[in-house]
């Protein structure tokens, strides 16, 4: 993986560090689980073990409610949520329930902290501080060794300074940020999200299932995921504007600060759009996710 060099220096120092991040653990426990979550998502739940796995939730008419990581354990399946969305998905799961013999419960906030190993400690266990637990570790071939840790964030040394740096990874690698201000509004091929490994075209029924099969067999997705350096603060969930188009040209899901003046911003775009957003003063694309 070629990172940024601003980025790269800062993998390196920081290799080992521990911070928090804005994400909640959804547990998913009963005997049930297992075919519950499969009849849902995107992907299929994978055996237990350390590594994690991606997978989305949608709604009915194939738009992405939210993306998360799963840490798959002996007794529970647990869902690595935005804390943005927490509640929401934990609704939206509740509706299925019926008569499945499952329980969900919800974490608290500021539990949960990522890390990442440095070059060459691929399959070794990460250092925690004490009170944390391992949640697992990204699938073997990640561009960058990352795991993630349950405990409380009080005992983080950097718990009181957030760090976008998580962010900028997730940037970077081409992970979609789903916050409720974007929760509904895109399908998995705008998201980038097969690439990912979030989507899988093989697996059984889920919700909007057939119009995700669809799409990928017969349709043309028009809007895809991009990341941009711009001069311009955004927040997400806004339009990105272009001069000379009427309706907006994309889509803003996340905005991260960089170490200079400018700002990253992930956002999917219209395909017919993109060519007068980077036209824009000062805006210039630094990753292209359209499929080849």
């Amino acid at each position: 993986m070629n990172w940024p060099p601003e980025l790269e220096t800062r993998l390196r120092m920081q290799a080992g560090h521990l911070g928090p991040l804005p994400l909640r653990l959804l547990r998913v426990t009963g005997e049930d689980r297992i075919d519950f979550l499969n009849r849902l998502l995107t992907q299929a739940v994978p055996d237990p073990g350390p590594q994690l796995s991606w997978a989305a939730l949608c709604q009915a008419q194939g738009r992405v409610i939210g993306l998360f990581r799963i840490a798959v354990q002996p007794d529970a399946v647990a869902l690595l949520v935005e804390d943005d969305l927490a509640s929401r998905l934990r609704e939206v799961f509740q509706r299925y329930i019926l008569r499945s013999r499952i329980h969900l419960e919800l974490g608290d906030p500021g539990w949960i902290a990522g890390g990442w190993l440095r070059p060459g400690q691929e399959g070794k266990s990460p250092p925690l501080p004490s009170g944390y637990s391992l949640l697992g570790v990204d699938s073997a071939g990640s561009p960058l060794p990352r795991y993630l840790a349950l405990g409380p964030a009080s005992e983080l040394p950097s718990a009181k300074v957030p760090d976008p740096l998580w962010q900028r990874i997730d940037c970077w690698l081409g992970i979609p940020r789903i916050l409720s201000v974007t929760s509904g509004q895109f399908v998995p091929h705008a998201l980038h999200l097969a690439e990912i490994g979030a989507v899988s075209l093989r697996k059984g029924c889920y919700p909007g299932q057939e119009v995700i099969a669809r799409t990928e067999y017969r349709g043309r997705v028009k809007r895809s995921l991009i990341l941009l350096e711009s001069p311009t603060v955004h927040s997400p969930g806004d339009q990105l504007t272009a001069g000379g188009l009427e309706e907006p040209a994309g889509t803003v899901l996340d905005c991260v600060p960089t170490a200079g003046s400018g700002t990253w911003i992930q956002a999917v775009v219209r395909e017919e759009a993109l060519g007068r957003v980077l036209s824009e003063s000062g805006n210039r694309i630094l990753r292209d996710f359209r499929p080849a």
